[in-house]
């Protein structure tokens, strides 16, 4: 028997219509012919904690002269995520169950057929389930770049040597161990040294530093005017026009390329105003191709930016259009946005399917599926293809309104592809002056809308210039003008925008050989260029460092808290900056190429590590800030001074982890809280706010358990060592303010 082993469900249902047979569904996989095809649910496998190991290995056990923890063939376990419910509501098998299933499978195979996606991740998580079973018998490679019918027929019949395919697994393997032992070792070192809850990786402190960084310009930014000189042009018979200075490169008045110095163009305006020159108008046609299909990150943005969607939400949405009502997308995690040329075959069943589903509406007016645009393009495609709808009908009503949003908005930029390109013609007026400075205008307008009649994209500017016919034509400058601007610092990173630059943080990048590096990582990328992280990843890295009190919202923005800012400041560059990605590629592709071991990367690790600890850190309070870190203050406490912030189960001092105790309950058995439940009332962060700053705090309409009868009082907070007690008292009660009608009114 041939077992297939595909990554995951929908690649093991992808290879059953091409293998002979009748498929017969069981329990995790698919008897067909002489076939046995199953699947995984991405990584079935994980690398052993520290705590598998022996309870000497807790976090709590392993003080600084411990570190760094480091294990010989370090082992795996299976994923703790147990079952999961689909949309649907039907039960998918945990892993677990899985893995067993795979076991059992393989103890009557003769061939395994390893179906990962084609890179390195997809090949480890295979591999690792053959380790883990001991399977010692051949092993075959799938090309699974395309499961169109066609590409899997002949990927079938043309089964690749998995030796190559192997030590690309042995470097994911060797990368995975190195990024788990770098965060442990790093993680409880730093937490040891300071005393708080903090954590390092090779990614997700890479992406602070973006943060930090970006915060620290706009922070330390002074705005500078810089100016624009602006005239009116009356060309002879053809109206007037205003055109705007572009001054010379290598003008002596330029400082970053802006002109500082308003006297000179007031001066150059004076020179110009009321003379003759002569105008040169050229015109052009251009044309706008509609916007390439989407990627998982463009996909991201596009949802953040005009639907307010945040980008981890828009992950977990195209997870399930993909996996729910018959798999309405294909592979929803791609960074790529173009097309195998064959799939354009496809493109009329898709086309039927997308009308079908959302309706008369979506037969755009010129829609025509012969058209092929730029999108497909085999050159620009590597192991996945844009995220695109598939030929599955379904019920759209079923979908939730946001589902509903994704959906229409991966099949717009679809159903655009097989649309004619917008056509413009771009006018062009140009007066030149000395030394290559020159006044021009520009308006471009829409001959002919294709695309955009269904998809707005940005406009152009247009004006009354694009009436002129092209030519040459004596003109008058007059009325100069000054516009003053100032310069401005970046925009504030949102959780869409840091994701893009994860992807291109090698422009951030002075170290040459890193740089270069990390460029080189991504030559095969259309949308990648010297990145950190993955498609996979970067949502998960982002709401990560939130949750660790690194990073937190301000409205949409995200910026770093004072601890993130603080712990970046202290840690040294070797294992904060993006450097540490290039270092370790190099490494893992010496590992592919058989010119290197996966020891040569964990003595590197380790190798850092011992030179990071032998650091002396500045001894300030991290703990503090770590306490409070990303948690609103409710006030001060009395005790220490320190925040007050909340908890699950009351208000205390994010000075614990230094002894403070001070805590108000939000819940109790006697007392006030008895009295508070009696009259249906909780102790709310309003009423706790007022107890820090004024010792007490009014509550209205109580009820006496004993009579039924309301009352008012004061709980106030008394200090003292056994604790926090909150009491009743009735002195200086205050009137109820009346706001009924006069005696006598109706």
């Amino acid at each position: 028997m041939d077992l297939v082993i595909a990554e995951k469900p929908d690649i093991a249902k992808a290879v059953s219509k091409v293998v002979p047979g009748t498929p017969s569904w069981k329990n995790g996989y698919i008897e067909q012919g002489n076939y046995c095809i199953t699947w995984c649910y991405g990584h079935l496998l994980t690398l052993k904690d520290p705590e598998d190991y022996g309870d000497e290995y807790a976090r709590e056990n392993t003080p600084n002269e411990k570190l760094p923890i480091f294990f010989d063939n370090w082992g795996t376990k299976v994923a703790d995520k147990g079952p999961a419910l689909l949309k649907n509501g039907s039960k998918a098998p945990d892993k677990g169950e899985q893995v067993k299933t795979i076991g059992e499978l393989l103890k009557k195979a003769s061939l395994v057929i390893v179906a990962g996606d084609i890179d390195d991740e997809g090949q480890l998580l295979v591999e690792e389930l053959l380790e883990w079973h001991r399977y010692s018998g051949p092993i075959k490679r799938l090309d699974t770049g395309a499961l169109n019918e066609a590409s899997l027929k002949k990927a079938m019949a043309n089964l690749m040597d998995n030796a190559p395919w192997h030590m690309k697994a042995v470097s994911a393997r060797a990368r995975s161990v190195a990024d788990f032992a770098l965060g442990i070792n790093g993680s409880r070192f730093f937490s040891n040294t300071y005393g708080a809850n903090l954590s390092v990786g090779r990614v997700q402190t890479a992406a602070l530093g973006l943060v930090v960084a970006r915060d620290a310009q706009i922070e330390g930014h002074t705005s500078q005017k810089y100016f624009l000189l602006d005239v009116d042009v009356a060309l002879e018979g053809n109206g007037t026009h205003q055109a705007r200075f572009s001054p010379s490169k290598d003008d002596p008045h330029l400082v970053d390329g802006k002109i500082l110095d308003r006297s000179y163009l007031e001066k150059l305006g004076q020179a110009v105003s009321g003379r003759k020159f002569e105008a040169e108008v050229t015109k052009e046609p251009c044309e706008e191709a509609p916007p390439l299909p989407f990627s998982i990150s463009a996909l991201k943005s596009y949802c953040s930016e005009k639907f307010n969607i945040p980008p981890e939400e828009t992950l977990r949405i195209t997870q399930s259009l993909r996996m729910n009502y018959g798999g309405l997308i294909t592979y929803n995690r791609s960074e790529c946005r173009y097309l195998p040329e064959n799939m354009h075959a496809e493109a009329p069943g898709i086309i039927a399917a997308v009308q079908a589903n959302l309706g008369a509406g979506w037969a755009f007016p010129g829609l025509n599926s012969s058209i092929k645009s730029k999108a497909f393009n085999d050159k620009n495609v590597g192991v996945h293809h844009a995220i695109i709808p598939t030929a599955q009908k379904a019920d759209i009503s079923k979908l939730s309104e946001k589902e509903q949003i994704v959906y229409r908005a991966v099949c717009g930029f679809y159903m655009v592809q097989f649309m004619p390109n917008a056509k413009k013609e771009r006018t062009r007026l140009t007066i030149p002056g000395k030394g290559g400075s020159e006044f021009s205008a520009v308006s471009t307008r829409l001959v002919s809308k294709g695309f955009k009649q269904v998809l707005r994209t940005q406009d152009d500017e247009v004006s009354a210039l694009s009436n002129v016919p092209a030519g040459k034509y004596p003109c008058v400058l007059s009325n100069p003008s000054i516009q003053e601007k100032e310069t401005k610092p970046p925009k504030r990173y949102t959780d869409s925008s840091l994701e893009e630059d994860m992807k291109n943080v090698a422009k951030y990048v002075t170290d040459p050989e890193a740089k270069r590096l990390l460029l080189l990582k991504d030559k095969e990328s259309r949308e990648e260029h010297g990145s950190i992280g993955t498609a996979a990843t970067r949502s998960a890295i982002i709401q990560t460092l939130k949750k660790r009190g690194f990073l937190c919202n301000e409205g949409k923005n995200v910026i770093s808290t004072p601890l993130g800012r603080e712990f970046y400041k202290i840690l040294p560059d070797e294992i904060r900056k993006p450097d540490l990605t290039a270092k370790w590629w190099a490494i893992q592709q010496e590992i592919q190429d058989g010119n290197a071991k996966p020891e040569d990367l964990y003595q590197e690790v380790l190798a850092a590590f011992h030179r990071v600890a032998s650091i002396q850190y500045p001894k300030i309070q991290l703990s503090n800030l770590a306490g409070a870190a990303g948690r609103k203050s409710i006030g001060t406490c009395p005790r220490c001074g320190k925040p007050i912030v909340e908890g699950k189960k009351g208000y205390g001092c994010s000075g614990y982890r230094e002894g403070c105790t001070f805590t108000i309950w939000k819940e109790g058995q006697h007392g006030v809280y008895k009295v508070l439940a009696a009259s249906k009332k909780k102790l709310t962060e309003a009423m706790v706010k007022k107890l820090l700053s004024e010792g007490k705090v009014l509550v209205r309409g109580l009820m006496s358990e004993r009579t039924g009868k309301t009352y008012d009082a004061y709980i106030t907070m008394e200090n003292t060592e056994k604790g926090v007690l909150l009491n009743l008292s009735f002195d200086n009660i205050p009137a109820k303010k009346t706001t009924g009608k006069k005696k006598g009114g109706k």
